[in-house]
């Protein structure tokens, strides 16, 4: 579930299937609990061919408070998530989690183009998915 690449400051989530609320919460505690995550504040988040259609609000405003708690004890001032979501409905829901997380280190951003994304996440843009993506020219 998650991983990481040739940049040390790069970790990756993919999610895959029907993913329910206690999968996430306890998959990003056990993140944060291990080795992988070392210092590391740029999460690419590849819900492409999630189903997160049994995640709640609710459960997002935990796992909001689950990162911002991590992010806050372990000295992290800003964190960046690139969330990949070409599907609509799932889409809809991450955004919400973006606007819930707007009191934490982490800034979300929620992209339907993968490579624009990972462009935004390298970056130091704090403008809208949306509008990163119009500039990008892949709207």
């Amino acid at each position: 579930m998650f991983s990481s690449d040739d940049n040390p400051d790069v970790f990756c989530s993919a999610w895959i299937g029907s993913i329910t609320a206690s999968e996430m919460l306890e998959a990003y505690e056990n993140f944060f609990k291990g080795s992988l995550w070392q210092k590391r504040s740029l999460e690419f988040a590849d819900y492409s061919e999630a189903d997160l259609s049994q995640i709640k609000v609710p459960d997002l405003q935990k796992l909001c408070n689950i990162v911002a708690k991590f992010y806050q004890e372990n000295g992290v001032s800003q964190a960046r998530c690139a969330s990949w979501i070409p599907r609509e409905i799932n889409r809809s829901l991450m955004e919400i989690y973006d606007f819930l997380s707007k009191q934490s280190p982490e800034v979300t951003r929620v992209f339907t183009n993968k490579g624009a994304a990972m462009a935004w996440l390298c970056s130091a843009d704090l403008r809208t998915a949306a509008e990163f993506e119009l500039n990008q020219g892949v709207v």
